[in-house]
């Protein structure tokens, strides 16, 4: 019987994963069978148990590695120290899989294959589609994640955002809730108040904690990417391809033609599906495929300018939102004395200054402090400047066939309201929940567009109105009332607010019973 390479290829994809030499057949037909048997057994176990048993495994790897290290020297020849290292990075492996809860999360585009029969693809243009790439590994199947992403490198990017406490259960329900609370900063001081610095109404964290378990947080955005790619594994990460349309063709798979995949040198790329997530952003193509007669986002009438200072700023306060004639400014602090800030305005779409940064010192040089600082501790480079669309007209579903909208391409909404990043957090953990939940995919997109769409489309209309009570007020009687009720409301009105969003929980996994 002669030795044989055994190749391993992803059968979705056609790509090498690896080769091993040195094998006669029958010795890869019977590995083969275990690890196909393994793997359905291991899909069977209950989440918290795997996570047991992936904790016991690592300490049992490090409570022996000096004898497994040693085996390893005396089989393979290897030296102590790499031995050793090789033992740890399995400890270490057996770690990452104990921490990491029951879902993965996906950045811009994604391509999911279980090890039996159901395989889907994950599109997103949003950072925080790469939340959803942790799903896989702890669903009542394996499932094989490919994060297709349309940059040719990942940067990151962006200004900052809060996360309330339905965002961080989210984060939580998606295995990373803890690391991004260690890097975020809690926001127990702030509120609203004037241009001249008069108080309008002050948030009270420590009352949001006590009846939610939380504050509010602040991370920069950039950080908050990095911790959701750090849950990924190496190599479900694929960049270079974008995904501008699907063929929806055959009645049970979908396929994804990857759109300039110059990176990999091939043209014709494409994936297919058992499922599609399109998380493909405000501007999603494949919304516009799939719901051709929507009117498609709308402009809401504002205009964004935000950046993160260059250096730490002296603050009082965590956050706050100050409200004049058309305009609001406001800023998150971080734990590294930085802060973001951001400046809404009432403008046509399209009006870009020539100096972004000088404009805005010369629209709130007379407002009160701290934000004459916060404008001059930042770079003019720094400065991102974005029309803030919606989608004013909601979708009728979130699915169709065998897709699934996710985040601002199912609802985007104007950020009054600090909602938009937790809603997509909360479609991404309650999308988990249905695919693990449910025996078919039909089915848990069925369940995933009952459970989503009522609540997100809900929020979507509060952050408008919002919109309409604070920054977008113009007539100055108009703002004297609004500015005299804030005034003579209790705190607590503020607090049952953010509750009203915040106070949700995450569906249950069937796995995790």
């Amino acid at each position: 019987m002669s030795d044989t390479t055994i190749e391993v290829v992803n059968p979705a994809t056609g790509r090498l994963i690896s080769a091993v030499e040195g094998w006669d057949a029958k010795r890869v037909e019977a590995a083969v069978a275990r690890a196909h048997t393994a793997a359905r057994a291991w899909a069977l176990v209950p989440v918290a148990e795997r996570a047991a048993r992936a904790a016991r495994l690592a300490r049992t790897l490090r409570e022996h590695r000096g004898a497994l290290a040693s085996l390893a020297v005396a089989e393979m020849g290897k030296p102590v120290s790499e031995a050793e290292g090789e033992v740890e990075k399995s400890a270490l492996t057996a770690e990452y899989y104990a921490r990491q809860g029951p879902i993965i999360l996906a950045h811009q585009h994604i391509e999911v294959d279980t090890f039996d029969t159901a395989e889907a693809a994950w599109v997103s243009h949003e950072p925080l589609g790469l939340v959803l790439a942790v799903m896989p590994w702890n669903f009542p199947v394996g499932w094989e994640v490919t994060v297709v992403e349309r940059a040719r490198a990942l940067a990151d990017v962006g200004a900052g955002i809060s996360l309330h406490a339905n965002g961080l259960r989210a984060l939580d329900a998606l295995g990373v809730g803890e690391a991004v609370r260690a890097a975020a900063r809690p926001q127990y001081t702030g509120g609203t108040r004037t241009p001249g610095g008069r108080w309008l109404a002050r948030m009270d964290g420590a009352a949001l904690e006590r009846a939610l378990g939380t504050p509010i947080v602040g991370i920069p955005r950039a950080e908050l990417h990095r911790l959701l790619r750090a849950a990924l594994p190496p190599e479900c990460l694929r960049v270079g391809a974008e995904v501008s349309s699907v063929d929806r063709s055959h009645p049970t798979r979908v396929r994804v033609p990857l759109d300039g995949d110059v990176l990999n040198a091939d043209p014709d790329a494409y994936l297919d599906a058992d499922l599609v997530v399109a998380a493909d952003g405000v501007g999603s193509r494949l919304r516009a495929q799939l719901f051709p007669r929507h009117p498609g986002p709308a402009y809401s009438g504002s205009t964004v300018l935000r950046a993160i200072t260059e250096r730490p700023v002296p603050l009082r306060t965590a956050s706050e939102l100050t409200w004049g004639n058309g305009a609001e400014f406001g800023h998150i602090a971080f734990t590294d004395g930085r802060a973001e800030w951001h400046a809404v305005l009432n403008s046509p779409p399209g009006v870009r200054p020539a100096d972004a940064l000088a404009a805005l010192r010369h629209r709130f040089g007379g407002w009160h402090d701290p934000i004459p600082a916060l404008l001059a501790a930042t770079r003019p480079d720094a400065v991102l400047h974005h029309d803030i669309h919606e989608l004013a007209t909601p979708l009728p579903t979130f699915t169709a066939g065998r897709i699934a909208l996710l985040g601002d391409a199912a609802h985007a909404m104007t950020p009054n309201l600090g909602q938009g990043a937790c809603q997509a957090l909360e479609d991404a953990a309650t999308l988990a929940a249905a695919l693990a939940g449910e025996p078919t995919v039909p089915a848990a997109l069925s369940r995933y567009d009952a459970e989503r769409r009522p609540r997100s489309q809900s929020v979507a209309r509060a952050a408008r109105q919002a919109g309409r009570m604070g920054q977008r007020l113009t007539h100055p009687l108009a703002i004297a009332a609004r500015n005299t009720a804030l005034r003579l409301a209790p705190s607590r009105v503020t607090v049952r607010a953010v509750l009203r969003h915040g106070d949700w929980a995450p569906p249950r996994l069937p796995s995790a019973r």
